[in-house]
Formats: structure tokens, sequence, C-alpha cells
């Protein structure tokens, strides 16, 4: 009986931890798709948006601040310290630090605002009317509801976001999430990494003399088939390919041809100047875009990228993106949606 009694106890011992396996095998709840929150899912203005929340708590005391002139300080819900700037031409309470200046509130410029240099905002910044900020400056994150200007040698270290236009001027470093309703323009010597908005002017645009043999228009009313190579491919200068191109090898098109279709090569991937294509341009390893190409598909290289100064990457009517792990692009690139450097972003002068 007592043999009877421990073999029983064992047996339900060893099936109690199996119960959740039984039940998985009748309802099979585990097999359905996770719940994710798409707005978590990748949205390039997910912190701005989640921030604008956050300054909606302060209307009241920004338009009392906008009439009177005065600043103010408080405690946001989150638990924060706030300032906000009134009129005033400087920010109360700077701490001095090494060679710069600390300001570790969340700051609300409720006028337009021009910032001295060599301070550090160890919080987020909003800005009601025009920013523009000081040299060696270093940000945590910025919304401005107007144009946000970043002086030389400015540091974004999260995100930045202007609901106008925003600009970085030489040598900044733009870590994180930077984009903008209308226009962005990097400076030479500027690093990105993931940066979004309708129209992203990289240095100074080319001159329509400058800009020989590129044109936005976009072939339409063809559907185009597809040809595979097993090697190596190269389309001769002039030509018009009708045709989807993909290769095992590398792809070389000499200038000034165009293509009506897309690209694709699982190696290097070469577009020399003034090339054309409609679609998207896909390489496996590395790629080198000429000077005055137009490409008005995806851009995607899975190693490098090189992008010569005058070359157009989408278009107005329709945003592309240019994305791969290190991206080189000269000034007088312009590119129309999001240019996203996976690892690093450099902007260099034209070669």
């Amino acid at each position: 009986m007592a043999v009877a009694s421990l073999v029983m106890l064992t047996g339900v011992l060893l099936t109690v931890p199996l119960i959740p396996a039984f039940k998985e095998v009748r309802r099979k709840t585990d097999a359905e798709p996770l719940n994710v929150i798409q707005r978590h899912a990748g949205d390039i203005r997910h912190f701005a948006h989640s921030f604008a929340e956050v300054i909606q708590e302060l209307k009241p005391v920004l338009e009392r601040c906008q009439r009177s002139g005065a600043g103010a300080r408080g405690v946001l819900a989150g638990g924060s310290e706030y300032l906000v700037v009134g009129n005033s031409k400087n920010i109360p309470g700077l701490v001095k630090q090494g060679e710069a200046f600390m300001c570790s509130t969340v700051v609300a410029f409720v006028a337009e605002f021009v910032c001295p240099g060599s301070v550090i905002f160890g919080q987020e910044i909003y800005a009601h009317q025009r920013f523009t900020g000081g040299a060696h400056n270093q940000y945590r994150a910025i919304l401005g509801e107007n144009d946000v200007s970043l002086g030389p040698a400015s540091t974004i270290l999260r995100w930045a976001h202007s609901e106008k236009v925003l600009t970085a001027a030489a040598r900044c470093h733009l870590y994180g999430r930077i984009s903008a309703a209308q226009l962005i323009r990097v400076e030479q010597g500027c690093t990105f990494l993931r940066i979004n908005a309708p129209r992203i002017e990289l240095g100074t645009p080319l001159s329509a003399k400058e800009s020989v043999g590129v044109s936005n228009n976009a072939v339409s009313g063809r559907h185009p088939g597809r040809l595979l190579y097993d090697g190596d491919f190269e389309i001769p200068a002039g030509e018009i390919i009708h045709n989807n191109i993909v290769t095992r090898g590398r792809l070389v098109i000499r200038a000034g041809a165009r293509v009506e279709g897309s690209v694709k090569s699982n190696k290097d991937m070469l577009l020399e100047d003034r090339v054309t294509v409609e679609g998207s341009v896909i390489s496996a390893e590395r790629m080198l875009i000429g000077r005055n190409c137009v490409v008005h598909g995806p851009v995607i290289a899975e190693r490098k990228m090189v992008i010569r100064t005058g070359t157009h990457c989408g278009d107005p009517q329709e945003a592309t993106t240019v994305s791969s792990p290190e991206i080189e692009v000269e000034e007088g690139v312009l590119i129309f949606g999001t240019l996203w450097a996976r690892q690093s972003g450099t902007v260099v002068g034209r070669q």
C-alpha cells in the first residue's frame, strides 16, 4: 500500500510541470503572433511625439509666459524639473562644468532664442519659435515648432525634430533620430545615423549649371521584364535598358546609361556619372554612385555606400530610403525621404 501511494505521488509530481504543455497542445495560444504596438515599431518621430504630449501639460504655463515675457520653474508630472525661458536672452541657472556650462532641467523657450556656445543640455529642449544653437553645444533632444539651427561642432545624443527646417552646421554629430517636416540640411564634416525629411540636402545643393545631366523625371507606363546574369555584368555608356537587372557578380553601369527598371548585384556595384535608374538599386556588398546620377527607388548596400556630388535619390512626389551600414556622401547630394547609416554616416567635401 505504501509503495502504491509513493508511486502515485511520484506520478503526480512528474505530471504537474507538464500541465501547461498539455494545455498548449489543445489551445495553441503561443502559436499566435506577438502583439506589437505599431507606434513603437520604428517611427522616426516616435520620441518627438511622446515629448510633444509632455509639453501639452505645460501649455497653460507657456501661454502665460508668452504674454508676460517672464520665465517659470516647476516639476512635470513625471518628476522632471522644467524651466520656461520667456523673453530673456540668457538661460538662468547654468552651472559651470569644466570648459562648458550645464543645464540639467527640461527647457522650454517660448520666444525666438539664440543660444550661447559650450552649453550641455542634460534634458530635452522645446522651442516654440526659431532656435539657433551656439558652437560646441551638446543636446539630449530637441523639439522645435519652428526652424532649428545647430551651431558648428554640436552634438545631438538622442533625437531632434523640427516642424519646419533643421540645419546642422559643419562638424556636428547627429546620433539617434533626426527629422523635420520640411527640410534638413547637413553640412560638411557632420556625422549622422538616421535622418528623415521630405527633402535632405547634404551641404550646399549644386546649381542648375553644375547639375549637368540630372533629371528627376521618371518614365511611366512601362512594365519591365527581368534579366538574370550568373557572373559580372556591364551596361555600356549611354545605353537604355528596359528591364530589371539581377546579377550574381559585379554590376557596372557606365556613364549616361539609363535603366527603366531596378538593378541588383550580389557583389559590388558601380554607377558612373549621369546614370539614371527608375527603380531600386541594391548591392549585397559595396556601392559607388557617381556624380549627377538619379535613382528613383530605394538605394541599399549591405556593406558600404559612397555617393558623389550632384546625385538625387527619390523625388518630391515619392520619398525613398537610402541605407547601408556605412555611408559616405559628398556635399551637393539631394535625398527625398530617409538617409539611414546603420553604423556610421559622414558628409564629406566634393572630390
